[in-house]
Formats: structure tokens, C-alpha cells, sequence
């Protein structure tokens, strides 16, 4: 499988296990992208067929993103077949467990999320109220069983719409209120030492750019970082790490993970950024944001 990338000509490839995506971007309206990923289509299967290997047409799906145009401006839809099949034309579809949407938007995502751990929640909130499980027990549970699956991939999917993120918040909230039942509410998370979901989303963000500005990410995201300052300038500045903001044409852009992470990180100050040991920097943004850790996100 590794040699099919090469086959495509027009469009990219992503291969990941038994996954294979082709994609084109920056498609202008009035061009169609649909006669160069079509190519690439026939490539794929002329690859497959070389190789005595087959793509399933039924589970394919295609997928047209265009959120930043009106219907009148909107690229035409494109319409490819894979061995005389047409591969079926889906509004939202799941991408490496992320569900993605044709209009940007993260709240098939969020709902899935939700849905998916409620089954969790339940037996915990059973073991909780029957069982009178310990909080700590059941602070190691929902860590392990609800709070991995509520983060997966949040660094893509934190620019959601403030109603998405405060409803996972009611997923931790209602867990911690089965946890301390006789509790006060303002009280719940800062008593179970529960950061908000949000607050994690954010350290997680600062985190990944951090590993990203020290060369230890994935060298496709480190190529679109905008130079930094000490690049830019020959004298001397008072936050050389500081990174040059993109342009943006789309409030989706402008809110999509380097954009927004960018703003965070030129927020920090240069003895936070400047580290060189991901412990010690992860310990300090800890501290730096330690004001807001069981709020951020909620609504006050």
C-alpha cells in the first residue's frame, strides 16, 4: 500500500491501516474538482487491480466541504464512480473516529460523542448511587472510560460552537454531581480536582504546538506554522517565539487549530514558550492558568 500515493496524480492520498482518502482543496467555485479526483479514482483502481487487491464502492463515500460559500457560489458537486458504481455523495462522514461535516460544523461530532459514552455514564451513576462507590474510584473511571473517549482528537474539533462544548461539560458535570451528590454545584469539579473539558482542550492545544515549534510533531503541520518573530526581525524583541498570524478568508480558518492556537501561544509569556523540556513547560502552563482551571467554559 505504500506505493499507492504515487499513483495519484491530481489530488492527495492519505493512507492510514486499511483507510484510503483522496482529496482536493482550494477548488475554486467556478471550476470543478470532480474530472481530476475522478482520474485519481480510476488510478486507484487501476493500482488495486494491479496489485489483485479491490476497493469496496459501497463503503466508499464522497464528501464535498465548501462551508464558506452561499448556494449560488457553491462548487458543483461532484460526481465520481468506482467500477461502474457511484460512490454515494454523504453531507457528514467518519474520518479516523472524527466526524467530519460538509459545513464545518462539529455538532454531529459532539452528538455522537455524547451518545456514545451515555451507556458509560449510566453504570457509573448506578455504581454511584446503589453501590456507593467511592469518589475515587469512580474518579479513576470516568478518566479512563468516559473522559478519554469525551478528548479524542480534541485539538481538531475545539473550535466547536460554545452550545457543543457546554454540552460535554453537562456529561462531566453530571458524573461529578453522582460522585458528590450532596455537594454544591460551584464546588463539584474544584472538590474531585476535575479541570473543565475546556481548560484541558486549551493545554492540550498549547502542548501540541509546543511539540510542534520544537520539531517533534508532524512535519506536514510543522510546514504550515508562519515564521516567528526571531525570524522575521534582526533586532531585538520582547517575545522572539511570538508567531506571525495567518491570513484568513473564513471565520472557520480563523478559528481552526494553528490560527486559534497561535493567538494562545503569543499569549503566553516568552519564559513559558521559551522552555525547552516539555515537562517543565507543561508544568508552568499549568500554573499560568491555574486562575481559571474548574471555570473555563462554563457559563458564569
Amino acid at each position: 500500500m505504500s506505493d499507492l500515493p504515487e499513483a495519484v496524480q491530481s489530488s492527495s492520498c492519505a493512507l492510514f491501516a486499511d483507510d484510503t482518502l483522496a482529496y482536493a482543496s482550494n477548488c475554486k467555485p467556478s471550476s470543478s474538482p470532480c474530472c481530476s479526483l475522478q482520474s485519481d479514482v480510476n488510478s486507484i483502481h487501476n493500482w488495486s487491480m494491479e496489485w489483485n487487491t479491490t476497493f469496496n464502492a459501497v463503503k466508499s463515500q464522497q464528501m464535498l466541504i465548501a462551508g464558506r460559500y452561499g448556494e449560488s457560489s457553491r462548487p458543483p458537486e461532484p460526481s465520481l464512480v468506482l467500477v461502474d458504481s457511484a460512490i454515494l455523495l454523504v453531507p457528514n462522514t467518519k474520518h479516523l473516529g472524527v466526524h467530519l461535516c460538509s459545513n464545518l460544523s462539529w455538532s454531529t461530532h459532539i452528538n455522537k460523542l455524547t451518545k456514545q459514552v451515555a451507556p458509560k455514564i449510566a453504570v457509573l451513576k448506578r455504581l454511584a448511587y446503589r453501590a456507593q462507590l467511592k469518589p475515587a474510584v469512580l474518579s479513576v473511571l470516568f478518566k479512563t472510560l468516559i473522559r478519554s473517549c469525551l478528548e479524542y482528537a480534541s485539538v481538531v474539533w475545539d473550535n466547536c460552537s460554545k452550545e457543543d462544548a457546554y454540552n460535554l461539560e453537562k456529561v462531566q458535570l453530571s458524573v461529578a454531581r453522582a460522585a458528590l451528590p450532596h455537594c454544591r454545584k460551584r464546588y463539584l469539579l474544584k472538590s474531585l480536582d476535575w479541570p473543565t473539558l475546556a481548560w484541558r482542550r486549551r493545554r492540550s492545544k498549547a502542548i501540541y504546538f509546543w511539540l510542534l515549534m520544537n520539531g517533534r510533531g508532524p512535519p506536514q503541520l510543522k510546514g504550515s506554522i508562519p515564521p516567528t518573530a526571531k525570524t522575521r526581525c534582526s533586532y531585538g524583541l520582547r517575545n522572539s517565539l511570538s508567531v506571525q498570524f495567518p491570513l484568513c478568508s473564513s471565520a472557520a480558518r480563523r478559528l481552526s487549530y494553528i490560527p486559534s492556537t497561535i493567538v494562545l501561544w503569543n499569549s503566553l509569556p516568552a519564559h513559558i514558550s521559551s522552555l525547552s523540556s516539555l515537562s517543565l513547560f507543561t508544568r508552568s502552563l499549568d500554573s499560568h492558568f491555574v486562575s481559571d482551571r474548574f471555570t473555563f467554559g462554563l457559563p458564569p
